[in-house]
């Protein structure tokens, strides 16, 4: 009899701490959008764009596009935005959990189309069907954003960017810069047919006959280099030829206005020139007209 009266204490202390923290998690005014390992920030990825309110717009890509975090796109026509710019992952995943539930809007980074479905991508794809995943959307504290390691760790980080608008922590302006060279506004070669490039032309056909509107965009990561050097340029023209696409080139259009992107570790982009660049794409598609809320005149 004791030892089960320990045993219920035990139960009932736990369950007291775990209302606690399920109490802690919902009145704190923030949440973690960043981790200390790459698979916990994706989980974070994964449950806002499928748990919360469905977004306006989502971006979808590699760790280069991870960088442009939801609260960069505040205060612009294209919020709110979901983030599925996942890292070790590509396009090809993306946006086969972007048709679980499209967006009006799906934005897709060119840099990396020609990454095929990998084990990382199952890891992913396992974890968002496993039990946990799924308990979360009814239990916040659950939830990678809600666990205390992410959390401090966001909050570690946002401290550190308390002078994210300083001019070492955005676009530079580069007055010897040669625009003339390396614009990226070159046509690409033409890219032979290859798996990543069926599968995406499945998902994309499938998207926009669900009604969402998909932009290309080719984005800064690392030192300029001209456009025929990266293949999925190629594929991606393919794609917008072929479905009457937008394409946005951010790389040639840095150099236009003759900035240079910052890079933590000489390709993903700093948080100063992300937020920069998060503006400068939602800048682009509202001159386009291709930010409007569905039953706006």
């Amino acid at each position: 009899m004791p030892r089960n009266r320990q045993a219920l204490r035990i139960v009932w202390l736990a369950a007291l701490l775990a209302a606690l923290f399920a109490l802690f998690v919902r009145l704190i005014p923030w949440r973690a959008e960043l981790a200390e390992t790459n698979f916990q920030a994706n989980l974070i990825r994964l449950e806002s764009f499928l748990f919360d309110p469905p977004p306006h717009a989502v971006v979808v890509g590699s760790s280069f596009t991870g960088r442009l975090l939801p609260d960069y796109f505040q205060s612009t026509p294209l919020a709110p935005v979901a983030n599925l710019g996942l890292d070790g992952s590509s396009p090809t995943f993306g946006l086969a959990l972007t048709l679980r539930r499209p967006p009006p809007i799906v934005l897709v980074e060119e840099n990396t189309l020609l990454l095929p479905w990998d084990a990382n991508d199952d890891l992913l794809s396992a974890a968002t069907n496993s039990v946990q995943f799924r308990l979360s959307r009814s239990f916040p504290m659950l939830r990678a954003r809600s666990r205390p390691s992410s959390v401090l760790y966001s909050w570690l980080k946002l401290r550190r960017r308390g002078t994210e608008g300083a001019p070492s922590e955005s676009l530079q302006f580069q007055p010897q810069t040669d625009v003339s060279r390396d614009t990226g506004a070159a046509a690409a070669k033409p890219t032979p047919p290859t798996p990543a490039g069926d599968v995406l032309r499945a998902e994309m056909k499938e998207l926009l006959a669900r009604g969402s509107r998909i932009v290309l965009f080719r984005l800064p990561a690392g030192p300029p280099s001209l456009v025929e050097d990266n293949a999925a340029y190629g594929l991606g023209e393919q794609l917008a030829r072929e479905f009457h696409l937008k394409e946005l080139n951010l790389v040639a259009e840095c150099y236009r206005r003759r900035e240079v992107p910052v890079y933590t570790d000489g390709m993903h982009l700093t948080p100063g020139s992300a937020r920069q660049l998060s503006r400068l794409l939602a800048q682009l598609l509202a001159e386009s007209d291709l930010t409007a809320k569905r039953g706006d005149p």
